[in-house]
């Protein structure tokens, strides 16, 4: 207890010298405390980028299968997996036909002629949420009244682009014929919310008019939506997939290796069900960890002249802090006290200000100037400080 007390009472006479150390001690923990922050906010600006600038295929997770096999379980099992990282799922279907070589429209039940060889027929189960009803009534699932016209090739209401009808002259109520004798009756035209949304893939001809290049003449097709029921109901060999929109905002340095491997489980488990699953984010969260590790390595090389520095001035304020106490070490030794006991007390009292720098004002020196920091450059910053945070500053 005595021991104790006379360090307590060495500190407090020594109190300005043991303030600089403590500042050093503070500065350098503060300092290397910083660095796993910075470097995750450095590598994430880069992720988010590439996120940016990449295809909507590249960002976002498609699952194809046939229609049997993407069911409901599926579905769970998805989630369960990447539930933290979705913002929304579409399920889309699509099939393309053939525009009926004689009669390819009915308008006011007058046969007529259109500029078009192909009609690409596409399901969304969201799209009353990413278009606007313009003109007429959403397309709903119809069924045969009579045996008579349940032999006869079926009558589906469908939607329309503004753009599709604007540029072949369509209206509420014309009908589009396909070479199976499949008739499309325009019910509803539609105001595509936003074209570069992620929903939509990129992929223009679920929008508008498609020109495909061939070795004579280009075929020319139109997109005309139907509901899922109907697709399921009347058509035959469509391909199925589900889109899984990203909320890219939630990739982080923190989370980074186990979404990949998640991603990997996922992909192989899909397989496995005879579905695939297409998507570029696990390449990009590889190589978001391979730029968090270089921008790490890169910072401690650079911090470590500045480490340098502090443990320069540490070690000058230790001298001073010496050759101020050569009397107190003089009295010492001549009441006995060894150079293992003078040691050790001037070790403890460097321990204590070593864990007061490490455990608390490091870490509050690292928080306050990455919060700064980010504050000034917009960077987004954690809003807590990471475990390796505290690692680095003791």
């Amino acid at each position: 207890m005595l021991y104790i007390n006379y360090i307590a009472r060495h500190m407090f006479r020594h109190s300005g010298m043991n303030l600089a150390v403590l500042l050093c001690f503070s500065i350098g923990a503060g300092l290397l405390g910083s660095l796993p922050a910075f470097a995750a906010s450095t590598a994430e600006k880069s992720l988010n980028a590439a996120l940016v600038n990449s295809h909507p295929s590249v960002r976002n997770i498609k699952v194809e299968g046939p229609s049997f096999i993407l069911n409901a379980s599926l579905n769970a099992y998805i989630n369960d997996s990447i539930e933290n990282l979705v913002s929304e799922r579409i399920s889309v279907s699509n099939t393309k036909h053939d525009i009926h070589p004689n009669t390819p429209i009915i308008q006011d039940n007058q046969e007529g002629e259109i500029d078009l060889e192909g009609i690409w027929i596409w399901s969304f189960d969201k799209l009353n949420q990413h278009a606007a009803l313009v003109e007429g009534k959403w397309p709903v699932v119809t069924y045969p009244q009579s045996q008579a016209e349940a032999l006869r090739p079926p009558k589906i209401q469908a939607a329309i682009t503004e753009d599709v009808a604007s540029t072949l002259e369509l209206q509420i109520g014309d009908i589009l014929q396909a070479r199976n004798e499949y008739q499309y009756v325009i019910t509803a035209i539609v105001k595509i919310n936003d074209p570069s949304s992620d929903v939509w893939w990129h992929d223009s001809s679920a929008i508008f008019i498609s020109i495909e290049p061939g070795l004579n003449e280009d075929t020319i097709s139109a997109p005309v939506f139907i509901p899922p029921t109907s697709m399921k109901t009347y058509l035959r060999g469509y391909a199925s997939e589900w889109r899984y929109i990203i909320d890219i905002g939630m990739i982080g340095s923190t989370n980074a290796e186990s979404i990949e491997q998640s991603l990997i489980n996922l992909k192989n488990r899909l397989s496995a069900n005879k579905a695939n699953m297409s998507s570029g984010l696990p390449n990009l969260v590889q190589e978001f960890r391979r730029n968090l590790s270089t921008s790490q390595m890169v910072l401690y090389l650079l911090s470590f002249q500045a480490f340098l520095f502090v443990i320069f001035t540490l070690i000058l304020i230790a001298n001073l802090l010496v050759n101020s106490s050569r009397s107190e070490l003089a009295t010492l030794s001549s009441r006995g006290a060894s150079r293992f006991h003078i040691v050790l007390t001037y070790s403890i009292q460097m321990l204590i200000l070593a864990l007061l720098a490490g455990f608390i004002f490091g870490p509050l020196l690292s928080w306050a100037g990455l919060m700064s920091w980010g504050w000034v450059s917009g960077d987004q910053i954690p809003s807590h400080l990471l475990q390796d945070t505290w690692f680095m500053s003791v």
